[in-house]
């Protein structure tokens, strides 16, 4: 899918945010615009880019860690 019909796809989503979640949309909006810049995957090892696509196809199948799961295991992790 090229450029144009992904961002009409952006923009019809943004029209339907409620006016609510404008400030929250617009401050992920601008994080993902940073980390973006701040991330440079040309300098990544191979090995990191297996995971990281790894890690991107197990979000999409829905294999996620909720944060308060994180939470729990990072506590039993820290008083072992």
């Amino acid at each position: 899918m090229t450029a144009t019909p992904l961002k009409t796809q952006v923009y019809e989503l943004v029209e339907r945010v409620d006016e609510l979640y404008m400030e929250d949309l617009l401050r992920s909006i601008k994080l993902f615009l940073e980390q973006r810049q701040t991330i440079d995957f040309d300098d990544a090892s191979p090995e990191i880019m297996t995971k990281l696509q790894q890690s991107l196809v197990q979000a999409n199948e829905g294999t996620l860690v909720s944060n308060e799961e994180m939470k729990r295991q990072t506590k039993l992790w820290l008083t072992k």
